[in-house]
């Protein structure tokens, strides 16, 4: 019955791991009901307080939390429901019990990306999340991502903005939203895909409820994408995760003298695989999925891109602009017209090929459109992305909207 499957899911003073085991030695949850002290004694590594907790026999818990479901028009999956995610019944932990809201995607036989970042993301870790969202899932991908702010809910924008699927996990009860800003966001989730956890209704998010969602995001992937992340943030115990259930590890490069990416240029040098764009991620799943399409650089442009997402997400508030200090009287001002950002190469010793060096002597006379840039150097778009990414790693280039580059000030 749903109310025995309930009933073990939340049980009191219980980890995730004992209470998988309990369900693994009786094989259903009515079983592990019914049994007694003696036979939980049994079990390896059930200590004192969860054969207590097993002993307490009241459901009337669990038909409260069914029949708050049934009010809210929350859907349950039992783990022995065809619909429960295999890869998820592989980790050493899978719940009991899964509620959600809207449609569930096709687990086995779609490509499920995990994708994830910090909340303080850079301009550049929004927009390479944005556009990342949008490939994946214009590609036939489906896109998991936890549903916080900033690289979380830029990527389910762009999914959401491409007309795709994106799947949220939530660190609280299905009907709580957190954080409140993205309200939006969660509304079109639940039409255009499905939000899911493992916490019945009203569930607080508790801080520590986090780290055991990412689990599940890690968990129900085929592999796990990092997009922007410092070197002490949730989204490397995702990616840890990620490694120790055996999934594939990706990451965005970033740039190499900004604090919030550090912690994702690690694990490339650990020994991530670096995604650039949609296709360089999907063509490892294409012979396992033949019908998705990669196009890697089919997507608007990041204004454009922005806009489509402007339906889902709240963008955030600008930094506010230094105010220039207005000169000193007793010296005369000259007007002349702003110069392109300098960089003495010879002075900064820099060990440029010379390909980046001819890019970096373009950029020299201001920004430019990259594919101009591409064009003028007589460079194929794949080497000429490559090119830039690692000058974009030494710090010596940055992004700008509208496809266009410069020399970092």
């Amino acid at each position: 019955m749903l109310n025995h499957w309930v009933w073990l899911s939340t049980r009191k003073h219980m980890k995730e791991r004992e209470i998988a085991a309990v369900f693994r030695y009786f094989g259903d949850p009515e079983s592990a009901y019914t049994a007694g002290a003696e036979r939980y004694r049994q079990i390896p590594g059930i200590g004192e307080k969860a054969i207590a907790s097993l002993c307490d026999k009241s459901l009337e818990e669990a038909q409260q939390i069914v029949l708050q479901c049934q009010k809210k028009h929350i859907s349950l999956l039992t783990f022995q429901d065809a619909g429960y995610p295999r890869r998820l019944k592989g980790i050493a932990d899978p719940p009991m019990v899964l509620y959600y809201k809207g449609v569930l995607p096709d687990f086995e036989g779609t490509p499920i990306i995990g994708a994830v970042g910090t909340r303080s993301c850079s301009e550049y870790g929004q927009t390479m999340a944005l556009q990342l969202g949008y490939q994946l899932t214009k590609a036939g991908a489906v896109v998991i991502s936890g549903m916080a702010e900033g690289i979380d809910a830029a990527v389910m924008a762009g999914a959401l903005a491409s007309g795709g699927v994106a799947l949220g996990i939530l660190g609280c009860g299905v009907d709580r939203v957190y954080p409140a800003s993205n309200k939006k966001l969660y509304d079109q989730v639940c039409r255009q895909g499905c939000l899911l956890s493992e916490y019945p209704p009203g569930t607080q998010p508790f801080k520590w409820n986090f780290p055991k969602r990412n689990r599940l995001i890690s968990g129900m992937s085929l592999g796990v994408l990092v997009i922007e992340a410092p070197e002490k943030s949730g989204a490397l115990i995702t990616a840890r995760q990620a490694v120790e259930q055996g999934k594939e590890l990706f990451a965005v490069p970033g740039n190499a003298n900004e604090d919030r990416a550090k912690g994702s240029n690690q694990l490339l040098l650990d020994g991530g695989s670096v995604v650039r764009c949609g296709g360089d991620l999907l063509e490892r799943y294409q012979a396992r999925f033949p019908e998705i399409t990669i196009c890697d650089h089919t997507c608007p442009e990041p204004e454009a891109l922005r806009k489509l997402a402007d339906s889902y997400i709240d963008q955030p508030s600008p930094p506010p602009v230094k105010k220039e200090k207005s000169p000193k009287k007793d010296k005369k001002t000259i007007d002349n017209p702003s110069k392109p950002p300098y960089i003495d190469l010879e002075k900064l010793n820099l060990q440029l090929s010379e390909v980046e060096r001819s890019i970096v002597v373009q950029l020299t006379r201001g920004a430019k459109n990259t594919d101009e840039v591409v064009l003028t150097a007589g460079l194929s778009m794949s080497k000429a992305m490559s090119v830039l990414t690692m000058l974009e790693l030494k710090g010596i280039i940055q992004r700008l909207p509208g496809n266009n580059i410069s020399l970092r000030e």
